[in-house]
């Protein structure tokens, strides 16, 4: 468990899930699914664009948009979900 899902559970159990705390709750589990890194799914590398640096397009594994990043951003464009690049 990460530090933003250890205080979204803090919280929960401080306010015991009272009826007037769901809603900010709730914003405050989405902002934390959003932080914790995802694994794209690659659709498709393009190593020989006019820019002359690796392209990728990949499908985010949240909103299912497809993408196109050269590896500079850690996040989909799209929904804000943090990305995980590594080969693991």
């Amino acid at each position: 468990m990460n530090k933003y899902a250890e205080a979204y559970d803090f919280i929960f159990d401080v306010t015991n899930g009272g009826e007037g705390m769901i809603k900010e709750l709730n914003v405050i589990r989405e902002l934390v699914c959003l932080a914790i890194p995802k694994k794209s799914l690659l659709t498709r590398e393009n190593k020989n664009n006019q820019r002359n640096f690796n392209v990728i397009e990949f499908t985010c594994p949240t909103c299912h948009k497809i993408t196109r990043t050269n590896f500079e951003r850690n996040y989909c464009g799209e929904c804000g979900q943090r990305l995980d690049w590594s080969k693991e």
